[in-house]
């Protein structure tokens, strides 16, 4: 709350005829939070300081974005429509891909299998890239849902904003993650402060880390209002996820069908209970001054090259973890073969024995008669009388070697 050491200083400055940008980044500056800088402004100006509205409860929200979606179906079930093709088709060409190579037979390398990681690489970018202009048009459809605009529309106007919207989503995906290796807790309360970061890029072009800033300074004050209401809709969507799954595994096709269904209608539908809660946030802070400074630009941005960085340490762990543990079981897996050929070899060598008096000079001569076939890379020693040694593997595993009783 505003105190009167901050309201004299606006008076004296605004009396000064500072502008009042100036005098917000000095505030900033100084640590004063921004709904403190505007409340100070408001009583300066001899106004009365607006009182945050109460945002709406989880299903009034649903309710409104059911309403918003229901105006505009038949442009966001045309958008949607888009990337659930794509999901569909890219699972029956995984299967189908997948039961060519067995049935085929391809190994790898092969002029084939290359063939084929080709264009499932070139699919991939390809989805990656539509997937995100379809989820910018979707927001453009929603925002500009009383001006009546059309698919093309949409996509054009998306279009506009696709590297503006990868830049923000990844910006707010390292960040929490940073937040959520490096202490947990802070990646919770950033998944709560950014949440409207790409309706603040689209709906007032705010861009890059001044999005994720605007979109903390909406939220402060009201975070665990805002938090629950993400949640609330995240468990509807996984529990309409769930059910229309585990209806889809009883038919023919059914999960391809209920995959297709949930990303057709749950996604729009989705979209606008996130674009009502961002509208009843921002109504709420109404006057905000917001003015960024570099230092909070900075700390973020650490935060997110945190995140970019713990990636690749994580996954070099993993894989160490990984590789490990196979190693491991490959040595004991070796170890219980090379077990299995040193007792088969002992009683074809006693058999040999008991039928010539003698062991053999080489292993070789085991064969056909005491055993089908030889083992890989056995070393076998004998004075081709009355003693042998023999060890597994070139070099001789030493601790695993027998020889003649």
């Amino acid at each position: 709350m505003a105190n009167q050491q901050l309201l004299d200083y606006v008076k004296e400055q605004r009396a000064a005829g500072a502008k009042k940008e100036d005098i917000v980044g000095a505030l900033s500056g100084q640590g004063w939070k921004a709904h403190e800088i505007e409340e100070a402004f408001a009583l300066a100006a001899g106004g009365v300081v607006s009182v945050p509205t109460a945002l709406p409860g989880g299903g009034a929200l649903l309710g409104e974005a059911w309403r918003l979606f229901l105006s505009k179906s038949t442009l966001l079930l045309g958008i949607s429509t888009v990337p659930a093709l794509l999901s569909l088709v890219a699972s029956m060409g995984s299967g189908y891909l997948q039961t060519y190579q067995q049935t085929a037979a391809l190994s790898f390398p092969s002029p084939v299998s290359f063939f084929y990681i080709a264009g499932f690489v070139t699919g991939l970018l390809a989805v990656v890239i539509i997937s995100l202009w379809t989820q910018v048009a979707l927001l453009y459809a929603v925002k500009d849902a009383g001006e009546n605009i059309g698919f093309a529309e949409a996509f054009k106007r998306g279009g506009r904003k696709i590297w503006a919207y990868l830049w923000v989503t990844f910006l707010v995906g390292f960040i929490t993650m940073g937040g959520l290796f490096l202490a947990v807790i802070p990646g919770i309360l950033f998944t709560g402060w950014f949440c409207l970061s790409v309706f603040i890029l689209i709906a007032e072009d705010e861009r890059g880390m001044r999005a994720l800033l605007k979109s903390r300074a909406y939220v402060q004050g009201q975070w665990w209002a805002v938090l629950w209401r993400l949640l609330f809709v995240s468990l509807i969507a996984f529990v309409v996820g769930f059910a229309a799954g585990f209806v889809g595994s009883f038919l023919p096709y059914g999960e391809l069908v209920a995959n297709f269904a949930f990303s057709l209608f749950l996604t729009p539908v989705t979209l606008c209970y996130l674009y009502r809660l961002y509208s009843h946030v921002r109504a709420s802070r109404a006057g905000l001054v917001f003015a960024p400074t570099g230092g909070q630009k900075a700390t973020f941005i650490a935060i997110g090259a945190a995140g970019l960085l713990i990636i690749p340490l994580v996954l070099l762990t993993l894989s160490s973890v990984v590789f490990t543990g196979l190693s491991s079981a490959r040595m004991k897996a070796q170890s219980a073969r090379n077990t299995a050929d040193i007792r088969m070899l002992q009683v074809s060598l006693e058999l040999y024995k008991d039928a010539n008096g003698n062991y053999p000079a080489s292993l070789e001569e085991l064969v056909p008669e005491y055993t089908s076939t030889l083992p890989d890379e056995y070393t076998y020693s004998s004075d081709g009388v009355t003693t042998y040694e023999l060890c597994p593997g070139s070099p001789p595993v030493l601790d695993q070697c027998v020889s003649s009783q």
